[in-house]
């Protein structure tokens, strides 16, 4: 007899390892400067994110560039919220149909190990670009608040209903063909579907959002815009009340005065809203920092002011109006 070789130790096995891909936006015209952001994350068999080799190709074969290295490789991360993102460039055209574009992605396998389950692809449209103004829809982006400055950890809310599935005509939608999807991607690795979305940025920094409007003839316009998110300094309220002896007349006229000209909003920003407690029970909202109210009995009430500015952020302050 002889000593036999066991067989030798393998890692673990590859065999359900899977892609996920998606490309933002999916119509791209081919105008040399619009580029679909391909986005890329592989699972494990527990459908945890890994770390792996990710092969891309092309069909129609040359059909464009791919920002992968020179093998058209990419690796993957170990986090879901990161995926790893090349962008495609159609050829440049303006002639000509649209080119369905798919585009695979193929785990790079280590060893012997077979992995299955480990093949994905996508299509994108390229677009000549006579087609593309010809038919496109014309997307419209509308921020609440209405800054394109926000502080962190603040909602904003993103409105596209004043999109228009065709191109507009003297500033109004013809209406002639419905958007059939609106999609946005907010440029910190998140996506929404919808007409009207909004969205939390937890971290400062600059982030260009794209809204990807689709028609109801499959053709697509994608609109960005640059949104900065940073520590914006909250707004200071601040009022006065006149007369200084405010006399229970019976409100004809309003006997009491409200002044919150005084108040400020951070450089850069305005004060959008003016929130109004007269201690008696009665509350108003205005947009301009004058108002006036009649106190029908003596007493000493106990007055509030809060000011809203255009990022969303507030600020109160409060004193006692004497009635006699």
């Amino acid at each position: 007899m002889h000593d036999a070789a066991g067989p030798s130790n393998t890692g673990p096995a590859e065999a359900a390892l899977s892609l996920r891909m998606f490309a933002t936006p999916d119509h791209v015209p081919q105008d040399g400067l619009h580029s679909s952001a391909i986005a890329i994350t592989a699972f494990d068999p527990g459908g945890n994110p890994v770390a792996v080799q990710v092969h891309l190709d092309v069909f129609p074969s040359g059909f464009g560039t791919i920002s992968a290295n020179s093998n058209g490789d990419v690796s993957t991360t170990t986090d879901a919220t990161k995926p790893v993102t090349v962008q495609y460039m159609p050829p440049v055209a303006t002639l000509g149909a649209n080119t369905t574009v798919t585009i695979r992605g193929t785990i790079v396998r280590a060893g012997t190990n077979i992995a299955e389950n480990s093949n994905q692809q996508i299509t994108v449209t390229a677009q000549p670009t006579t087609l593309v103004s010809s038919l496109a829809p014309q997307p419209v982006i509308t921020l609440t608040p209405s800054t394109i400055t926000f502080p962190t950890n603040s909602q904003v809310t993103f409105d596209a209903t004043a999109s228009c599935g065709t191109q507009m005509s003297g500033g109004v939608c013809p209406g002639t063909v419905p958007i059939a999807a609106v999609n946005w991607n907010f440029g910190d690795n998140t996506v929404a579907s919808g007409s009207i979305v909004s969205h939390v940025y937890t971290a400062a920094g600059s982030y260009t959002v794209t809204l990807t409007v689709t028609n109801a003839q499959g053709t697509t316009t994608a609109l960005s815009q640059v949104i900065t998110v940073g520590a914006v300094a909250a707004p200071t309220a601040s009022f006065n009340v006149s007369p200084t002896s405010i006399p229970a007349n019976g409100c004809n006229p309003s006997n009491a005065f409200f002044n919150a000209v005084s108040s400020t909003a951070a450089a850069g920003h305005s004060l959008a809203r003016y929130d109004w407690d007269f201690g008696d029970g009665v509350r108003n909202s205005t947009t301009t920092a004058n108002t006036a109210h009649c106190y029908t009995l003596a007493n000493t009430y106990h007055s509030t002011l809060t000011v809203y500015d255009d990022a969303g952020q507030h600020a109160t302050a409060s004193q006692d109006v004497v009635v006699k």
